[in-house]
């Protein structure tokens, strides 16, 4: 895994400081490497993550990605029928059984083609659809996202939704990375995400729109001081007007970033919107496409198409998956090179039908990788 390494840096460096935070539950540097290190040394099943938010998620997922650990996160809100489905498949991909006893391990990174994690996203079938990520996949998406959205290790972060989500997971994973204090809720409470925010002083929230709008905005109502917040980081819908109105007026210091990302395709498109800035017009893109990647509206035989025709919104990005499948349908705007109307249909891999194959050189987003609506709205 790309953080594990790193955490043993930090442990040695800043050993009693804060690493991650939950309620009242609280793990230092030190604390965290070494409760993971134990687990993953001795050989108990980490295969299958399926946990509600606490400080013991990020140990058993450090040790569940250890060296060439492979773990599967489930959401634990599922009914268990579902969850021993999604376990079956995942014993079919691993040849053994999802709770299996493992060979001990360090807990280290292991190596960058390898996959470390299977997760799962909700779809419009009943079986959720699955993909593994590469170790180097995220390391690159690591360093990208830091860079892009200026996290260091003096950050404290407040990411208040379910960790086993994708945007947290990976929020989690970035800080155990960057080095900064990963703060997260047993669940989501406005009071007690405001309490985090003006008691703990958090500098930076991740968290979807809609719970970014009801924090804003009770936040304002409540007269709580976010004045310390420098940057919000929004991504799973688009960012609406009046939430960022709000935002602005809550925490009038901090920068707000949205983004397009999907655990298939990591990040694809990002916006900045800075404090002070004249005008809260959002539009309906997301933004422009994140550094590195390249956006095309190509035909089914991957050629370009001509201004105004219908063609697959793709993207090429260095931090593709291993694997993933999924089509997107455009209209390449005149005078644009990304401009497009689009319609969207998708499909992806299950659990059982995943693999380590390279991904095509050219990835076709899921579904509503434009703005992330279903209507036909436009392409930055």
């Amino acid at each position: 895994m790309p953080f594990l390494d790193r955490l043993a840096r930090w442990a040695a460096e800043k050993p009693h400081e804060p690493a991650v935070v939950c309620g009242r539950e609280r793990l230092s540097w030190a604390q965290l490497h070494d409760a993971a290190a134990a687990l993953a040394a001795s050989g108990d099943p980490t295969g299958v993550l399926r946990a509600p938010n606490s400080v013991d998620f990020a140990v058993r997922w450090a040790a569940g990605v250890a060296g060439e650990r492979e773990c599967g996160v489930l959401d634990p809100a599922w009914p268990e029928e579902l969850a021993r489905d999604v376990e079956e498949r995942l014993a079919a991909r691993w040849g053994a059984p999802a709770g299996r006893r493992l060979e001990p391990a360090e807990l280290a990174d292991g190596s960058g083609a390898s996959s470390f994690l299977v997760g799962l996203t909700s779809g419009t079938t009943s079986v959720p659809k699955g993909f593994s990520r590469s170790r180097a996949s995220w390391a690159r998406s690591f360093a990208a996202s830091a860079a892009a959205f200026g996290l260091t290790p003096a950050d404290r972060v407040l990411a208040p939704g379910p960790l086993s989500a994708s945007l947290n997971l990976y929020t989690l994973s970035e800080c155990l990375w960057a080095g900064a204090a990963f703060h997260t809720l047993p669940g989501f409470d406005v009071g007690d995400a405001h309490a985090e925010v003006t008691l703990r002083g958090i500098t930076r929230l991740v968290l979807v729109p809609t719970m970014l709008r009801v924090l804003a905005e009770r936040g304002l109502a409540g007269d709580v001081d976010a004045s310390g917040v420098s940057a919000v980081v929004c991504s799973g819908q688009k960012l609406d007007r009046r939430t960022l109105e709000a935002v602005r007026r809550w925490a009038p210091r901090a920068v707000v970033w949205e983004y397009y990302g999907a655990s298939e395709l990591s990040f694809v498109a990002s916006s900045r919107h800075d404090p002070g800035t004249a005008g809260t017009e959002v539009g309906t893109g997301v933004g422009r496409a994140f550094e590195g990647v390249e956006l095309a509206i190509l035909d089914d035989a991957g050629a370009p198409v001509p201004d105004g025709q219908t063609g697959n919104i793709c993207v090429r990005s260095p931090s593709s998956p291993t694997a993933t499948s999924g089509a997107t349908t455009g209209r390449r705007s005149p005078g644009s090179a990304t401009g497009a109307q689009c319609a969207t249909r998708a499909s992806s891999p299950t659990a059982s039908s995943m693999s380590s194959a390279a991904p095509r050189t050219w990835s076709t987003p899921a579904a509503t990788t434009c703005t992330r609506t279903k209507s036909r709205p436009r392409w930055p």
